[in-house]
């Protein structure tokens, strides 16, 4: 390998390591660039564990429609999942009900301050459980809107 490569490969090291360094100086609050993307296990587990069900299962019974609405609300807040692979995560249809669940979550965290509080802590739990892996380090997380 000539000089040329090996400046070029150190100079890539480099900046690998500063935007490395960048990551771990970040906070909670800042979700505008991507970084780090929650695995979608994760947010499913954190639903099930919440609401002690299996969103998955078919039934139209309040609660299970209510976890997995949320499920798709922090699918696709906190993922690059498509609307259909988020569907077929929290076991509905098509992409337009994963889209009616997103939009349903918002306009509920608007009138209900209660349920935007739930929200609230249901997100706080999922960054936590990341904050907790990179060894207290805060991280920076995806958000689409």
């Amino acid at each position: 390998m000539d000089s040329i490569h090996k400046q070029i490969i150190e100079s890539l090291k480099k900046q690998l390591y500063d935007l490395d360094s960048s990551i771990k100086n970040m906070n909670i609050t800042s979700y505008r660039k991507v970084y780090k993307i929650i695995e979608p296990r994760v947010i499913v587990d954190i639903i099930k564990s919440r609401y002690n069900i299996d969103i998955t299962k078919k039934t139209r019974k309040q609660e299970y429609v209510d976890a997995r609405i949320l499920a798709s609300y922090f699918l696709y807040k906190y993922t690059l999942l498509s609307l259909k692979r988020i569907g077929e995560y929290v076991g509905v249809k098509d992409h337009a009900t994963t889209l009616y669940h997103v939009k349903k979550v918002r306009s509920l965290m608007d009138v209900y301050k209660d349920y935007e509080a739930n929200v609230r802590s249901i997100e706080e739990e999922i960054l936590n459980y990341y904050e907790n892996i990179y060894n207290g380090n805060s991280i920076q997380t995806l958000q689409r809107d």
